[in-house]
């Protein structure tokens, strides 16, 4: 049953007011993770802006006082609508327990994270001090990431609280309120934001998503493993329900959610806690009871059995997980962050983060334009300048990536923008296409179907009837 919601407590300061910095277009590829101390780190607690193809740290600045050791989670997301992702850290144990929002600010090739006061929130009131964690979605179709809060200890206390467009920017009384599992568990547990559909009072409606996330609850440390999801479009009400690894394995998950599979539907990443050998397992948002995918995160490193932590990554831009940055969370753990295939295979790790740690990545349900001929886009920046016309010559830049995620080609590693003319058949017809409707200045990305693309036809790192995906900038037309 549903506890009653209660006010949350409110640390009140002046939010930064606006600028002409605070209206500046920025941008966060999806590749640049947050990574946050974990419970029992010895380090002090500092979040991190990551790029998890990297391993180098892009900005990073102390979360709570410097004393404190009860670690800090850190996940991404727009709060405030304003098209950048913002650093929302929640605190652990010994603290009274807060979340709090840095946002990004950026000056040439310098990014540094500035907390924005007015979001400083106690979810569980000014006496609950044994740790939180949690996410950020939008539960109510406003475009706002909305703060998800859950309990580290008891039996699943989930606070939602949405995020408002006033000097005071969190509602100071929770917009939902539940119990996840038992009164007598004592575990806690994690949230993730979901898109399964649209949904309610409890019933799905529509297997189109909607915009409007439910929360995924995964269980704590005592519990055989089990993931709930909740529809919170009124009363909240387990809407699908995932058993994931074997019931003898009780140290706890944690979940986090994207695209994974080719449907519109996001899906669940599982990961075990203490004791699960490092597995994670993926299940199918369409179908909950379907397992897409299990590997092992940390296969042959030392501590395999460590927590860990995992976030998916879209590496190209076309909104599905292609990748995954991993942590581990044990005192002691050296290893750092390791970035990992689709597929769960090892592709890198890094020791510039070392430590036990925690990531979190934005959630990736970019919405795309489909034209009558099947090709997809989105604009990353829409430029200014004009429409190019038959004939001319373009001017532009281009990354190309297989659905998968690997790299084909990109004028941009050569340094020398692509040429062409346009609607003379040289290019791919997707290209042409898209082309055709771009002012110049526009970056885009582009999901091509194989058949504006190369067709049945293979390329040089080009199988057969593929799917494309470009990064494609138009810088000029002559």
């Amino acid at each position: 049953m549903a506890r009653r919601p209660t006010s949350r407590s409110r640390i009140r300061a002046p939010r930064r007011p606006v600028g002409v910095e605070w209206l500046e277009p920025r941008q966060v590829l999806a590749s640049l993770v947050a990574v946050g101390s974990e419970i029992g780190a010895t380090s002090q607690p500092f979040i991190k802006l990551v790029n998890a193809e990297t391993g180098a740290v892009v900005a990073q600045t102390l979360a709570f006082e410097s004393a404190f050791r009860g670690g800090v989670q850190a996940v991404m997301g727009d709060v405030d609508a304003n098209g950048t992702q913002e650093i929302i850290a929640f605190s652990g144990p010994g603290r009274i327990a807060e979340v709090r929002v840095f946002e990004q600010i950026v000056s040439g090739s310098t990014t540094t994270l500035s907390e924005l006061t007015a979001y400083r929130t106690q979810p569980f009131g000014p006496n609950y001090r044994f740790g939180v964690s949690g996410t950020v979605g939008d539960v109510d179709g406003d475009n706002r990431a909305d703060f998800i809060a859950i309990a580290s200890r008891g039996p699943g206390r989930v606070n939602v609280f949405r995020s408002i467009a006033a000097a005071d920017p969190v509602s100071d009384v929770p917009y939902r309120s539940f119990t996840a599992f038992s009164p007598t568990f004592n575990g806690g547990g994690s949230v993730a934001a979901i898109d399964l559909g649209t949904y309610s009072a409890g019933v799905r409606t529509s297997s189109t998503p909607d915009g409007k996330v439910e929360i995924a609850v995964g269980s704590g440390g005592g519990l055989a493993p089990i993931v709930k999801v909740y529809d919170v479009s009124s009363a909240p009400a387990v809407v699908a329900q995932v058993r994931p690894f074997t019931a003898g394995q009780i140290g706890g998950v944690t979940v986090s959610a994207g695209r994974y599979d080719g449907d519109a539907t996001e899906d669940l990443v599982i990961a075990g806690r203490r004791g699960f050998g490092g597995l994670v397992e993926i299940y199918n948002g369409a179908a909950p009871a379907t397992r897409l995918a299990r590997f092992n995160a940390f296969a042959g490193l030392a501590r395999p059995n460590a927590p860990v932590s995992i976030a998916g990554i879209d590496r190209n831009g076309d909104g599905r997980i292609d990748g995954f940055a991993a942590t581990q969370g044990d005192p002691g753990g050296t290893y750092g962050m390791v970035e990992l295939g689709q597929a769960g295979n090892r592709i890198g790790s890094f020791t510039t983060v070392a430590g036990p740690l925690a990531v979190g990545a934005p959630r990736t349900p970019y919405t795309f334009v489909t034209t009558p001929s099947g090709l997809q886009y989105r604009d990353i920046t829409l430029g200014t300048g004009p429409v190019p016309t038959a004939g001319q010559t373009i001017q532009a830049h281009y990354t190309g990536w297989l659905v998968d995620g690997t790299k084909f080609d990109s004028s941009r590693d050569r340094g020398t923008p692509f040429s062409f003319t346009l609607g003379a058949g040289q290019v791919i017809a997707g290209w042409d296409e898209a082309f055709a409707v771009m002012p110049v200045g526009t970056r885009r990305t582009l999901v091509i179907p194989a058949n504006l693309a190369y067709g049945s036809s293979a390329r040089p790192g080009i199988p057969a009837n593929s799917t494309l995906v470009f990064d494609v900038e138009l810088l000029s037309t002559t």
